[in-house]
């Protein structure tokens, strides 16, 4: 996917439709930032606002994607096929990285509570013990 062309390909649309960044970013639920972020090719729409961004910007999902108009000559039914395919692959690999990072940090974190837990029950064992054992050093001389 070529970010720079699919970034250039929205602005051009953005502008011929009238609508400035903070507007088209307010119709599908993002910030000004965000667009910006897409125009100058830094990301890409996520999936859940591909079809109501293409909606926006009159223009159809594959058409956004491939960041140029639809030409029957440029996409045939294989290739748009393929592409559709290959666009649910990436998004399903983005998924699993932030599943994947979600759950190194529940981790990270349980280790991390249940050892200051075991620190903290290490440190009142030491103290209860020390409270009551008493060491009578006269009985044992005896």
């Amino acid at each position: 996917m070529d970010y720079d062309k699919i970034g250039k390909f929205i602005c051009l649309r953005r502008k011929a439709l009238g609508y400035t960044q903070e507007e088209l970013g307010l119709k599908v639920g993002v910030t000004n930032k965000a667009v910006s972020k897409w125009e100058n090719g830094l990301g890409c729409p996520d999936i859940s606002i591909l079809e109501p961004l293409a909606k926006i910007l009159k223009v159809n999902v594959i058409e956004l994607l491939k960041g140029q108009d639809y030409d029957d000559n440029l996409f045939s039914k294989e290739e748009t096929s393929n592409f559709i395919i290959e666009m649910f692959k990436i998004s399903n690999l983005k998924t699993k990285e932030k599943i994947k990072k979600i759950v190194s940090s529940l981790i990270i974190s349980f280790v991390t509570i249940l050892t200051v837990f075991l620190i903290i029950l290490n440190v009142l064992n030491m103290v209860y013990v020390n409270k009551y054992e008493k060491f009578d050093i006269v009985s044992n001389n005896q």
